[in-house]
């Protein structure tokens, strides 16, 4: 059950990033140290100029995944490998026994008929976090080995993770395993939540009693059916459900926390923001994460300080001047899941959710650096365009404008645009104490985001973000659009031809009927999105103003809100 219960809804919460699988830790899939002490220098120049696969294991067991994926690439073009090939399994589709694999072909026969190879796309993929690769690579190793449930549950994952639903619940129903197995309850939680994302709640019932016989599993289980009965409308059932989950003290914390962040929603929608409030404070409280703000405001400072107009203008520039690739830029909870279903109804567009390549990028840039002694080549530059844009085709195929939403992606702007220069940011702000507010409901990796629980700490970094994204606006050579989420909201065919004319895209009525679309939506706004244009977020933040002190200290209440919008706290 460990696995289980470590970190089970991190892809609720970044979605491109679940935690690593079992099979990260199987010695049929993760092999021995080649040697005794697998210590390793760093990657290194001569590396990649003569890259050996044994090369890139022996970087792989000494915890260098970074330096490994880097050399496997570098390995893969000399042998004439194409990151459209290397990404192709991300585009696969699975028959109702999940064994059988769709016509299309998801692996060059060289690669695929390399077990070694093979082996280290799946942990590369794995401990990188990358779904879509993580897809391409389990299914070009489930030829080779296909009685694999911790393989299969990998599939699962990443399908989930993808959005790929069907695709995900084909996937489970093929891991054949008896009850007793290790594995079982992990791959009924999956299961249980493919359902409920699927909106087949009758199913998830049934998967979740099941889930609820094995030992210690039954809180996970509850969590699930909170969930299920806010969806369904049943809040008083939701309610006590909840409520009694997180009075269990003996419950494991991830099940606490989940709970206690479902609660929160449902006491807001049930009007109840006190308890809303206390609910996700309690929340943040079960797992705190150490934050210093004046680290996270010197990190800002560094990255101003770095990326500056003379960087732009003596920086090596990538020549891969595609220009389907879009980034909305916000913070959490600021309309950006909205903004991208907008773009994404449009017949020309599409959206990938929140995918992490960005950061990968810089990631690979870095370790290049380092291996040539601090610079990287334009062809370093294109090599991670062509990566980014061969995953673009896996997610969605031929678009005219691909979104990526993902969080945090103001820190990663001034690499994107020397290494896609033909790309377009839209930057997206909404008022700070909805913002703000939102935020602190909802749940946030603890680790990526261990300011979200203190309303102090939110007020910085909503300034650090602002700081930087206004920085950006100064100096980056490519097109930026800032859009304000009330405005969208209030003049939405204005603002959406704006934003169509800024992609140039030809106006489309979909996109003003963007919550008639039928595509999946991970992020904690997918029932929003379904919802024609409304402003019920907006204000949200009066009805809360008590609890509010130091957000409030930094954006005051508007000179005509009503008298008692901010009444003193007992």
């Amino acid at each position: 059950m460990r696995g289980l219960l470590d970190g089970l809804a991190a892809s609720d919460t970044r979605e491109d990033s679940p935690p690593p699988p079992r099979i990260a830790d199987n010695p049929r899939v993760t092999p021995a140290p080649s040697d005794p002490n697998p210590t390793a220098p760093p990657l290194s120049a001569s590396d990649l100029d003569a890259p050996t696969l044994d090369r890139v294991s022996k970087l792989l067991d000494a915890g260098r995944p970074i330096d490994a994926d880097v050399l496997l690439r570098a390995s893969d073009r000399r042998r004439g490998v194409s990151d459209s090939l290397r990404h192709k399994a991300g585009q696969a589709t699975f028959s109702g026994d999940g064994r059988k694999m769709s016509p299309v072909p998801l692996f060059d026969p060289a690669v695929s008929d390399d077990p070694a190879a093979s082996l280290l796309r799946v942990r590369i993929a794995l401990a990188r976090r990358d779904p879509v690769r993580i897809a391409a690579a389990v299914a070009a190793q489930l030829r080779l080995t296909p009685a694999r449930p911790d393989l299969r549950l990998a599939l699962v994952r990443a399908c989930y993770v993808l959005g790929r639903l069907d695709d995900g619940l084909d996937a489970v129903q093929s891991i054949r395993i008896p009850p007793t197995h290790p594995l079982t309850p992990e791959v009924r939680w999956w299961h249980a939540r493919l359902l409920v994302r699927a909106r087949r709640v009758d199913d998830a019932r049934a998967v979740l009693a099941t889930l609820a016989r094995h030992p210690g599993a039954a809180p996970l289980a509850e969590a699930i059916l909170g969930d299920i009965e806010m969806l369904d409308g049943d809040l008083e059932a939701a309610r006590r459900r909840l409520a009694a989950l997180l009075a269990d003290d003996a419950a494991p914390i991830r099940a606490r926390r989940d709970a206690a962040f479902t609660l929160a929603r449902v006491c807001d929608r049930l009007d109840d923001p006190d308890a809303a409030f206390a609910a996700a404070a309690t929340a943040h409280g079960l797992r705190e994460t150490p934050f210093d703000p004046d680290d996270f405001d010197r990190e800002i400072d560094a990255i101003i300080a770095r990326f500056d107009a003379d960087w732009f203008a003596t920086a090596p520039c990538g020549t891969v001047t595609d220009d389907r690739p879009v980034l909305i830029v916000g913070l959490p909870r600021s309309g950006t899941s909205l903004l991208e279903q907008i773009i994404a109804s449009h017949p020309r567009a599409g959206g990938v959710g929140e995918r992490q390549d960005p950061f990968r990028i810089i990631e690979n840039l870095d370790a290049l650096a380092a291996a040539r002694g601090g610079t990287v080549t334009s062809d370093d530059l294109d090599d991670e365009a062509s990566a980014y844009l061969a995953m673009l085709d896996a997610c969605l195929g031929p678009r005219d404008r691909i979104v990526n939403k993902a969080l945090g992606l103001e820190r990663t702007l001034g690499w994107m645009a020397r290494v896609l220069p033909g790309l377009r940011v839209i930057r997206l702000d909404r008022d700070p104490r909805d913002t703000l507010l939102s935020i602190h409901q909802h749940p946030l990796s603890e680790q990526l985001y261990p300011w979200a629980g203190d309303l102090a700490h939110l007020v910085r970094v909503h300034a650090g973000f602002t700081r930087l994204m206004d920085h950006w606006r100064r100096v980056l050579p490519i097109p930026m659009l800032d859009l304000r989420y009330e405005d969208l909201v209030d003049h939405q065919a204005r603002e959406t031809d704006r934003l169509l004319a800024f992609l140039g895209l030809d106006p489309d009525p979909a996109c003003l009927r963007f919550h008639e679309s039928d595509r999946v939506v991970l992020t904690p706004s997918h029932d929003q999105v379904r919802q024609p244009m409304n402003r019920r977020g907006i204000g949200r933040w009066r009805r809360y103003a008590r609890h509010l002190g130091p957000i409030l200290d930094a954006h005051p209440p508007d000179a005509d809100a009503a008298p008692d919008s901010r009444p003193t706290a007992p």
